[in-house]
This record gives structure tokens, C-alpha cells and sequence, in this order.
């Protein structure tokens, strides 16, 4: 859930992310911040339940965190809960995965004008090229500021959530 939001609820856009203007000689200009490393199994995909395993730097060591999500039906809004657990619970928990696996890269980039960062998301493995951008929001209709970089909303589309991504690693999509 989001820091001024009810616990238990999401609100969320998603949208594609244009490489070109993302570039540090793109229309943006600056570099990329440090990313964290993560990695999604899904145990089952209606509801989404997933064991996310995170690094924070390669100085933490890996993983460094571990978190079991529990996501409702819903695009921009729906249900989640969170329970953080035990670094090496979590690993065991991912050894039970049915429903595959997404590996990311999050860099996190403030935008001026709005309170929370943009989430970039940049895939690895089965989808290295794809790149998502994901902010939330307090409600459904709350104005945002959309970045040079920001491309086509694809908040609609389930095929860009990590779930389906994770379930489908031979799609491409998106390419």
C-alpha cells in the first residue's frame, strides 16, 4: 500500500517507458539512480500471491529482503496485503513457485511537482528489453506530472503485470 494510503489498497498506473528520451543524452539528461534487484515467484495468479525477494545494493548481500504479497482482482485498484518474513523463509518460499518468475531491476525517479517517485522497471531474463514505469496514487483520478519519458499507458492491459509476465516467460509481446 502506498504511504498515505488505507492499508490493504493499491492505486497504481503503469505505462511503457520510452528509451530514447529515458537515455542520459535523451531528453531527460540525467543518469539513472542505484537500482535494487528483485525477484517475483508467484505460488498462484487469482488472487496474485508472490514471494519477492530483494537486494538493495550489491554491498547487502542477496537476498537482503523478503515479502509475500497477496494482490485482489483489479488494474488501477485493488486489494494488496504485505508480510515481510524472514530472509531465509522467503527463499524457501520461492522454492515452491508454480507460476514462474520475473526478474527486475527498480530505479526510483522523483519528478518535481509530485510527492511520490516514479517506479521504472527494467526486466531481466525471458524479458530483458522490456521497461515499465508505475507510480501511485491516492485516488483514481488524481492528476499526475508525466515525464518526457513516460509512453503509452498500458494500466489496462493485464499483460503487462508482473503476474502474467511471470507466467508467460516465452511472450514477447511487447517487443
Amino acid at each position: 500500500a502506498g504511504v498515505d494510503q488505507p492499508m490493504g489498497i493499491e492505486i497504481e498506473r503503469r505505462f511503457r517507458v520510452n528509451l530514447e528520451r529515458l537515455s542520459p543524452n535523451g531528453e531527460d539528461g540525467k543518469p539513472l539512480p542505484k537500482g535494487n534487484y528483485f525477484k517475483q515467484g508467484y505460488l498462484a495468479l487469482d488472487p496474485s500471491v508472490r514471494i519477492r525477494l530483494k537486494s538493495w545494493d550489491e554491498h547487502a548481500g542477496w537476498p537482503a529482503e523478503a515479502v509475500l504479497t497477496i494482490k485482489g482482482k483489479g488494474t488501477v485498484t485493488r486489494q494488496e496485503v504485505e508480510f515481510v518474513m524472514e530472509v531465509a523463509k522467503g527463499v524457501e518460499v520461492m522454492d515452491l513457485v508454480k507460476f514462474g518468475v520475473v526478474e527486475k531491476v527498480r530505479y526510483k525517479l522523483g519528478v518535481p511537482g509530485q510527492k511520490r517517485p516514479w517506479e521504472l522497471d527494467r526486466f531481466l531474463g525471458a524479458h530483458e528489453g522490456l521497461w515499465l514505469a508505475e507510480l501511485e496514487l491516492d485516488t483514481e483520478d488524481q492528476e499526475f506530472a508525466r515525464p518526457p519519458w513516460l509512453g503509452d499507458e498500458v494500466t489496462e492491459d493485464t499483460r503487462f503485470g508482473n503476474a502474467y509476465l511471470a507466467s508467460h516467460p516465452n511472450e514477447r509481446f511487447w517487443a
